[in-house]
């Protein structure tokens, strides 16, 4: 490599760090200061004080905004800020029940070409809580429901983001745990799932799920691996739908082996890197197991689904 070329590269390495600094003091400086005291108007200590940023085309205008997330641990602040000059803060939420190690992403959820805003707070003990909040120009709406019994909490938990049903919108799986007590007094932990969707406006259910596994091809020599669920209306048709690689489409699997109660209901022929999804009827009992064999590169993955058809 040349002096010249070298130069040109190191200048051009050195304003993608300036520019990505400049962001990063901009989401500081926005901080709210709200956030900063607790209920009894003590000062934070700043060892909690975090927050997340990304940026993208949120007004499909071609022009970036910051969306960025805070928390002080208890309370959490979500906004957009314009990255133009030293910055400005153009919309924030009231506050929310938050967590600890906020995340925020962008997800284009109704395939509108305005993504959706995810943000992501996870709890010191228990799930982790998502809010999806659309974003129309001047105002955050949120999406996903949201649970008031007690406090304002989000009612999407832990949820795997894809295009389940091939229509190029991005679908919401989440699960439900529930605990009760029997009257013997044990503590019984039972988990549901659900398929959710962006329709209008609004994140909403569009169907229970029996079941959600999610397998990837590791290292080494290939390895079964499986998971057992129970139904308790086995008599009623139901269909497996597999989705192959991320929400991006990225890391499918070339060859993998699907097994029902051990009977394969896909099989290496049904695989490549150009399969998105595949969807077959199966036949359940009440106590079932489902088994994945996966095969190729490391790193691929598949995701799962068992409804009521």
């Amino acid at each position: 490599m040349n002096f010249a070329l070298s130069l040109v590269l190191a200048v051009a390495m050195s304003a993608g760090q300036a520019h990505a600094a400049s962001r990063a003091e901009m989401v500081a400086a926005f901080f709210p200061a709200a956030l900063k005291t607790d209920g009894g108007g003590a000062a934070v200590p700043s060892s909690e004080l975090e927050s997340a940023f990304c940026s993208g085309d949120l007004d499909h205008t071609g022009h970036e905004l910051i969306a960025a997330v805070y928390s002080n641990g208890v309370d959490g602040v979500v906004a957009v800020l314009s990255p133009e000059g030293t910055g400005s803060l153009v919309a924030s939420t009231d506050f929310s029940v938050a967590g600890h190690r906020p995340e925020v992403t962008l997800l284009d959820l109704d395939h509108d070409g305005r993504p959706e805003i995810v943000v992501s707070f996870h709890a010191t003990r228990g799930s982790s809580e998502t809010w999806l909040y659309g974003w129309n120009g001047t105002a955050l709406t949120l999406l996903a429901p949201v649970n008031r019994h007690n406090e304002v909490v989000s009612d999407v938990f832990e949820p795997t983001f894809l295009d389940v049903d091939g229509d190029n919108r991005i679908d919401v799986i989440d699960f439900q745990s529930a605990r009760t007590v029997d009257d013997e007094g044990a503590i019984h932990q039972s988990t549901s799932y659900r398929l959710m969707s962006l329709k209008d406006g609004r994140l909403s259910v569009m169907a229970p799920l029996d079941e959600v596994f999610a397998a990837s091809r590791g290292t080494g020599a290939p390895a079964p691996s499986g998971e057992e669920f129970s139904v308790s209306d086995p008599d009623t048709a139901r269909v497996l739908t597999l989705v192959n690689g991320d929400v991006h489409g990225a890391h499918r699997v070339s060859s993998a082996i699907i097994s029902v109660n051990g009977q394969k209901v896909l099989t290496e022929k049904d695989f490549s890197q150009n399969v998105a999804r595949l969807e077959v009827p199966v036949s359940l009992k009440t106590e079932n197991t489902i088994t994945a064999e996966l095969r190729g590169e490391p790193g691929a993955t598949i995701t799962v689904l068992i409804r009521r058809r």
